[in-house]
């Protein structure tokens, strides 16, 4: 008879399945927009780029990609670390089997708690037993989470281009103020005083 299945783990069973959703989802809206045709406001039409004031022919959705692509890669970081943080807790208890110093649990905690204990980890394990390197793998998938946030600012390309105007469309104009006058005015018992700054 198999043991009673405790309830603690669907809350990572379920974190890593969003996890891996999210990221099929990623892939989905990549794989949508890739050689889309972009057209800007002005009407010229490029296929290379896709810029914040340009709009993807085909795209249906009222965020537009940048933002579709930093909450999927948002959702899928944070619920990778669920299930990685509570498996090193559980490799803690596995790594006590034998006697060790207390220190070391501090060092497993700090692991199972973010990038930086994770770092800690890896740099006093280094000389880690055979039975640790899952272990070492989840601390380097840990701090390696820190680099998916820049990596998905670099999925889209930004390019800018040149468009002509045609003849009588107009010209721009910029409004300046090259001075700056202030008055200050101060009423005490009827009495109005104004100053000049």
């Amino acid at each position: 008879m198999l043991p009673r299945k405790s309830s603690w783990w669907w809350w990572e069973i379920g974190a890593a399945s969003l996890s891996l959703t999210s990221l099929f989802g990623l892939m989905a809206v990549l794989l949508s927009i890739n050689n889309r045709e972009v057209l800007s406001t002005y009407g010229a039409e490029s296929t290379d780029s896709i810029s914040e004031n340009r709009y993807i022919s085909g795209w249906q959705f009222y965020f537009s990609p940048n933002v579709v692509i930093a909450i999927l890669t948002t959702v899928c970081k944070s619920c990778l670390l669920v299930p990685i943080a509570s498996c090193i807790g559980q490799l803690k208890w596995h790594a006590l089997e034998q006697p060790r110093r207390l220190s070391r649990v501090e060092i497993f905690d700090a692991a199972s708690r973010g990038p930086e204990g994770s770092l800690r980890y890896l740099w006093k394990m280094r000389n880690a037993s055979r039975g640790e390197i899952i272990t070492c793998v989840s601390a380097v998938v840990t701090i390696l989470t820190l680099a998916m946030d820049p990596a998905a600012q670099l999925l889209l390309k930004f390019a800018s281009y040149d468009v002509k105007r045609e003849p009588g469309y107009g010209q721009s104009s910029v409004n300046a103020a090259y001075t700056f006058h202030s008055q200050l005015y101060i009423e005490y018992e009827g009495i109005v005083a104004t100053f000049l700054c």
